[in-house]
């Protein structure tokens, strides 16, 4: 993350949207979407660190799980705008630093003959515990983010913190461990390429029932 000397503008105030530019119906949705957008992009240091991550969770479910596709333009504009915040970046880099701490794990896995899962397990606690607690924060609302019912992969943070616990001392492999494309090459998988999408960073989901790392 590039840090910039020059003062940062403060960003320009959420505008009300006519309910001609949405579509029926979705006046409320966009109202709250407004709402969300107002708490996220606050300047005004009124709105704690905590409410401006919820907020913005929020936001993303809606855009997620395809309730904005009801809103138009005026949500999508509104959705740019939460998905550029200091907050949302802050979310981004956290998840960031969080895949190559797990890519590193798995490089130390391969060279010392650990499973994958346990090293993963280990790594991934040790390295959200080292955070400050707004970072754990941010880093937990990527790993928890919904799908696109709007289900999380893990019921909060003790849940997850359970699972990373026991997937730690499991010395057997999981019954499922994801890659991404980078994480296959470093272990030497064979498993299909999937169809190309948009680049991501390299991550690693596992479970003892299914669990996303």
């Amino acid at each position: 993350m590039q840090i910039s000397s020059a003062a940062a503008a403060p960003p320009a105030s959420v505008q009300a949207v006519s309910p001609s530019q949405t579509a029926p119906g979705s006046t409320s949705l966009l109202a709250t979407l407004q709402g969300l957008a107002s708490t996220v992009l606050d300047t005004s240091g009124a709105v704690s660190d905590a409410d401006k991550l919820d907020a913005y969770t929020n936001a993303q479910r809606v855009s997620i799980t395809g309730q904005s596709a009801a809103i138009g333009q005026a949500g999508a504009a509104l959705l740019n705008r939460i998905a550029n915040s200091p907050t949302a970046q802050n979310v981004e880099a956290q998840r960031t630093g969080y895949a190559n701490a797990m890519m590193g794990a798995i490089q130390r896995a391969g060279a010392a003959g650990v499973p994958h899962a346990q090293a993963l397990g280990a790594a991934s606690l040790q390295h959200f515990d080292g955070l400050s607690g707004t970072d754990q924060q941010a880093l937990f609302a990527s790993i928890n983010a919904p799908n696109r019912a709007g289900v999380t992969p893990f019921a909060g943070l003790d849940d997850w913190r359970g699972q990373m616990s026991v997937m730690g001392k499991v010395s057997a492999p999981v019954d499922r461990i994801e890659l991404s494309g980078p994480a296959r090459a470093l272990v030497g998988s064979s498993a299909p390429t999937a169809p190309a999408a948009p680049a991501q960073p390299a991550y690693v989901t596992g479970s003892i029932a299914s669990v996303r790392v």
